[in-house]
């Protein structure tokens, strides 16, 4: 998952409009006033507006901290059996010094098994951790792809065995239809010419 970017907030019309005649009302005072009031008041501002800042910034750590969890859980539960170890995540400090998740990952089992039966049961299950999270990545969609490739050449691969069979079983069939009839023949030979069932002295 990618670091969350900070919000931007717009000022809406009408905080605009209250904000110049703020403005043009401060101007009109300060000229009657010393600089140094100016200073003081420009300092107060920054002051006041870096703890709203902060506090901002904080719960945007503590959103994303949530939403990075929830991501990588939701790929654990739907992974299952396949899934290689824990969640590894990317820390960034707070103002309060603790530690906020903003991007992880998991590790899952994509190998071939020799079974092409077990592959389209592998990738199913791989496709579905992969697109579990409520906002799948773009890294998400790219393994639920190559385990839709997967299930694909599993399917081709129980078709050319299937074919294989068939072919196999159709050849030993009539190759026994041939044996019986071969066998069948004799038999009436012998029984039209019982010479041919007697071995010859002079063989």
């Amino acid at each position: 998952m990618d670091i969350f970017p900070a919000q931007s907030y717009r000022i809406s019309p009408l905080a605009k409009q209250e904000f110049s005649e703020k403005q043009r009302f401060n101007q009109a005072s300060d000229s009657s006033t010393d600089p140094t009031d100016k200073s003081e008041k420009k300092s107060n501002s920054q002051a006041s507006k870096k703890p709203f800042d902060t506090q901002r910034e904080l719960q945007q750590l503590k959103s994303r901290d949530r939403e990075v969890r929830a991501h990588e859980a939701a790929h654990i539960a739907a992974g299952g059996s396949l899934i290689r170890g824990t969640a590894n995540f990317k820390y960034q400090r707070g103002s309060d010094s603790a530690n906020y998740a903003v991007g992880g990952d998991v590790s899952i089992d994509t190998s071939k098994e020799k079974n092409p039966h077990k592959n389209i049961q592998k990738a199913t299950t791989i496709q579905r951790a992969a697109l579990a999270p409520a906002t799948p990545s773009a890294t998400d969609h790219a393994v639920a792809a190559q385990a839709n490739q997967m299930a694909a050449i599993a399917r081709i691969e129980i078709a050319r065995i299937n074919q294989e069979q068939s072919s196999e079983q159709s050849t030993a069939s009539k190759s026994a239809r041939n044996t019986s009839g071969a066998a069948q023949y004799q038999q009436l030979e012998r029984e039209t010419d019982p010479e041919m069932g007697q071995l010859s002295e002079y063989a």
